[in-house]
């Protein structure tokens, strides 16, 4: 038998080796991901990073890992060993094909732990109404996180704020203490209050004032006794945003009444003055229907606007997003103009004089020129903190178009920066029927003349672009797609947009503190151009639109140079409907380097590019939505698109702005 057995084996192999592994193929490896990878890790830790094989049965699995910078991190059959600070690329090639899949992550410093933290006095004795700072010194010195609070068990004998200054209330003794955030250590300062002379009451040398917006008027404190000890007063108002007090000094800040306190800290007695601020009418208000980054300027005038409050205030900060800020507040101590420009886009002055912070507005007088300006605030240490763009136009009017979805929306009759609608059909338009350009995501206009935009390169954040508003942002130092962003992170929500699967709800978004447009208007919603046609009819909301087609209405079609001047859009898909005219903007694209002119492509005189709100995330995460039509032969028989969903442009790309209204 066990002959038998051996021929029919030998004879398997001998002539039938092939058959006897018949339907065994080899399948072959067509790419690898990595399931898990941290941004970041720190030194000395280490992680195992797992791969995805597709399809899961391939035949040959193994791969080869490298390191961009072993003496950061290095990495052995996926295991990553953190070395030392700096940034790092994780790579691993399959070795059937030579598929990759890789990671970016970042090395931090290790942590140095808090191991004590000791004050400089054990004991003192403060006299009534007196003052006093600890001092608090952690170990060791290069902590990590060096931070404390501080505590009072008490407060009504001797207060204690968080940098340490001991105030002496009453009779008595409390403990100080100081405990370390990282580690919980602690060390404690016995204080000792004498007695002094008790305060008996308060009053103001007024019980009610009347001030106009913008103005100011400082109430005296009179403490009785006038040997009184401690003579520590604690100002308050119950609406800051009508009137607000500082050492007693109260500021108009909206028309409307408030409530100003006073109150000792010895004893808590209580005195009160009623405020009533009124219109100031020396000044047109431009906030009168809500703050923004651009007013309007009419006509020749005074103007004010409020200048403590960014962007459309609190309501503008979309929860869960990135933003530069969490508050709206800022506290300007100048304000100066950074440029000002003429219809045409040239150099000039005068347009605006007599800018001043005035309590907390800004106020100005606006000559009978046309043209825009950008004036920034300033902080004491003289930091940029925000900016306003001036208008300086005509009222501009609201145009309805209704979208492929059947929304009636409005949109405004002019770009952003325009100075005119007029347009005689018969050359390329200027600059004034233009208007300027924007990052996306940015709220400053841009001067569309690269001979004179300077550009800010380097690692770039979003409170970097408030400081830099009259710069055009290339952030080379940023991550994926680093080359097409103008910040390491432009959150998608940055104009708004705060939905990114369904095609409907990208249609909705919000108007945010980077929006460029006046109180009352946003950048247009996703879809905003999704019913405009050239030719009367559309079948699809992200059709192409057929330019060549036999057009006959107030000149909508431009024969010859419509990628130079425009278009005059029907707005409700038929071609009865009223036309808008779009001027073809063309953008302004970098690639640097910033020393080199040349890098600058695609100039004024090529199409035209429009911004929505909508940004693209995930692996496109540097584009974002615009109107797009492109002098591009690759269009089969010249057919052009207004496809804001397939088309978009990069967010470090400057395009124009036309503002839809809040509705």
């Amino acid at each position: 038998m066990k002959k038998i057995c051996f021929a029919l084996f030998m004879a398997c192999i001998i002539t039938g080796a092939v058959s006897c592994k018949k339907g065994e193929e080899k399948v072959p490896l067509l790419s690898i991901t990595f399931k898990k990878v941290p941004s970041t890790m720190v030194e000395g830790e280490t992680f195992q990073i797992e791969v995805s094989y597709n399809p899961a049965e391939a035949y040959n699995k193994n791969v080869e890992w490298t390191s961009s910078a072993p003496a950061v991190a290095t990495v052995s059959n996926g295991l990553v060993s953190a070395l030392a600070p700096g940034e790092v690329t994780i790579k691993a090639i399959s070795e059937d094909g030579g598929r990759q899949a890789a990671c970016t992550i970042t090395v931090t410093e290790a942590p140095v732990a808090v191991t004590g933290v000791s004050l400089k006095d054990g004991s003192l004795e403060l006299k009534l109404g007196e003052t006093y700072t600890l001092q608090a010194e952690v170990t060791p010195q290069n902590a990590t996180n060096p931070e404390v609070k501080w505590s009072s068990n008490s407060p009504t004998v001797a207060s204690v704020t968080s940098e340490g200054v001991v105030t002496a209330l009453s009779e008595g003794s409390a403990t100080i203490t100081v405990t370390t955030d990282d580690g919980g250590f602690s060390a404690s300062c016995k204080i000792k209050v004498l007695d002094g002379t008790h305060v008996t009451g308060i009053e103001l040398s007024k019980s009610s004032i009347s001030i106009p917006e913008g103005s100011t008027e400082t109430l005296t404190a009179v403490i009785t006794p006038e040997t009184a000890t401690n003579k520590t007063v604690l100002w308050s108002s119950d609406n800051e945003s009508v009137a607000s007090v500082n050492e007693g000094v109260v500021s108009g800040n909206s028309t409307g009444s408030a409530t100003i306190t006073a109150e000792t800290q010895d004893g808590g007695f209580k005195a009160s003055c009623t405020v009533t601020v009124t219109e100031d009418t020396r000044y047109a208000n431009l906030s009168k229907n809500g703050t923004a980054n651009c007013y309007v300027v009419p006509a020749a005038g005074e103007y004010a606007f409020v200048a403590n409050v960014i962007g459309n205030g609190d309501e503008g900060i979309i929860d869960g997003s990135v933003f530069h800020t969490f508050s709206s507040a800022i506290s300007p101590a100048s304000v100066e103009i950074i440029w000002e420009r003429n219809s045409n886009h040239s150099t000039t002055s005068g347009l605006i004089s007599e800018l001043k912070l005035s309590g907390n507005r800004v106020t100005f007088k606006a000559g009978a020129g046309k043209g825009n300006v950008l004036v920034a605030a300033r902080n004491a240490l003289g930091r940029i903190i925000w900016s306003w763009h001036l208008w300086l136009t005509d009222t501009p009017e609201d145009v309805e178009w209704v979208t492929y979805q059947g929304q009636h929306i409005h949109m405004m009759d002019r770009n952003m920066g325009a100075t005119t609608v007029e347009y005689d059909f018969a050359s390329a338009p200027s600059n004034a029927l233009r208007g300027f350009l924007y990052q996306w995501g940015r709220k400053d206009p841009l001067v569309n003349d690269p001979s004179q935009l300077k550009v800010a390169e380097g690692t770039i954040t979003l409170a970097n672009a408030v400081e830099h508003p009259a710069e055009y942002l290339n952030a080379t130092g940023a991550g994926t797609n680093k080359a097409y962003k103008w910040a390491e992170n432009v959150p998608y929500q940055a104009w708004g947009n705060t939905a990114v699967d369904d095609l409907e709800s990208k249609a909705i978004g919000k108007k945010t503190i980077y929006d460029p447009c006046p109180p009352g208007y946003r950048v247009p919603q996703y879809n905003a151009f999704s019913g405009l046609t050239v030719s009367g009819y559309k079948t699809a909301w992200d059709q192409g639109m057929e330019t060549n087609g036999k057009v006959n209405h107030d000149a909508v079609y431009i024969q010859n140079n419509w990628w130079t001047w425009g278009f005059n859009f029907y707005t409700a898909r038929t071609n009865s409907a009223p036309a808008s005219f779009l001027p073809a903007t063309g953008r302004l694209d970098y690639s640097g380097p910033a020393s080199s002119t040349a890098s600058w492509s695609l100039g004024l005189n090529a199409c035209m590019y429009y911004w929505t709100c909508y940004k693209q995330t995930g692996e496109l995460d540097n584009t974002a939505a615009t109107l797009t039509l492109v002098n591009d032969d690759s269009f089969a028989n010249n057919k052009q698109e207004v496809d804001p969903y397939a088309l978009h442009s990069s967010v470090l790309t400057a395009c124009a702005v036309r503002c839809q209204k809040i509705e």
